[in-house]
């Protein structure tokens, strides 16, 4: 990374809200390494890890996803000169502020694409199965849905060129 642009990232808080393990440690040390220290908001799991971190700058527990959105939105929604980037870890976290898109974006850089709930939609296993289909068939020019999804079904591994398009 250029320091030109650590310099303008560093401009901004990092928020990361998540349930508390080891992937929210990982992201919260990732941004530590470029001397920027984290706002943690955790939801309460079998450990505390994050709050050992030597970056966090402050370490919220809370009991719910719920509770931790309400103190996201009470205690920093507005209340920085730069938006701050809001990063997520989990599936949990995600989905529920995925489907709150409209009501946090005016005041955090976070997940989204393009539509409120959409993330959430590709999390499910069947609809990305007939992204799969659908794409494939585009590709290689098959029609048989049920042989395509068959294969997808078996299949370890799924590559293919993703046009924005793909998203709708």
């Amino acid at each position: 990374m250029t320091n030109d642009m650590v310099k303008r990232l560093k401009k901004h808080e990092f928020i990361v809200f998540a349930m508390d393990h080891y992937n929210p440690l990982g992201l919260v040390r990732s941004i530590g390494s470029m001397d920027k220290k984290v706002i943690v908001i955790a939801e309460k799991s079998k450990t505390d890890i994050s709050s050992y971190s030597k970056y966090s700058k402050e370490y919220i527990r809370v009991e719910t996803v719920d509770d931790g959105y309400k103190v996201l939105m009470e205690r920093f929604a507005g209340k920085f000169l730069e938006k701050p980037f809001l990063l997520t870890c989990d599936d949990k976290t995600i989905e529920f502020l995925d489907n709150r898109y409209d009501e946090w974006e005016d005041y955090f850089i976070g997940f989204n694409a393009g539509k409120l709930g959409q993330i959430t939609r590709y999390m499910d296993k069947f609809e990305i199965l007939q992204l799969a289909v659908t794409i494939h068939s585009r590709f290689d020019g098959s029609t048989n849905k049920a042989e395509l999804q068959h294969r997808f079904q078996c299949s370890d591994v799924f590559l293919g060129r993703l046009d924005r398009e793909d998203f709708g």
